[in-house]
């Protein structure tokens, strides 16, 4: 990500959520918890079938009976129940986000492959 993409990022405005949109996504996430190396690697599976391309992206075999996909989209999903987590200390969770983009930007995953 050059700098420019880096601003873009940095100035968007923070989200709001009113309390009922929190509680809707907390009361969705106790379905997914249980679930999540089945849901990630669903998600993964819609991914590859909208964006072939995005397959490019890892070191490793795609397909879901892989391990490294499987743990993958089991990390995935253990930082969205992270996210869901600190909807209430949105200043925990931008700086969790952060670290996470930094990672992806050391593995050379482009900002794009995001959009």
């Amino acid at each position: 990500m050059d700098q420019k993409e880096m601003d873009s990022v940095q100035t968007q405005p923070r989200p709001t959520l009113t309390s009922q949109q929190k509680d809707i996504i907390r009361e969705n996430w106790r379905d997914v918890e249980d679930k999540l190396t089945e849901v990630g690697l669903y998600l993964f599976s819609k991914l590859f079938t909208i964006a072939p391309e995005a397959r490019e992206i890892f070191p490793f075999d795609t397909t879901t009976d892989n391990v490294r996909l499987r743990v993958h989209a089991t990390g995935v999903m253990k930082t969205v129940g992270k996210a869901v987590q600190h909807l209430d200390q949105f200043e925990e969770l931008e700086t969790a986000l952060k670290k996470l983009g930094h990672f992806h930007h050391k593995k050379n995953i482009k900002f794009e492959n995001f959009q």
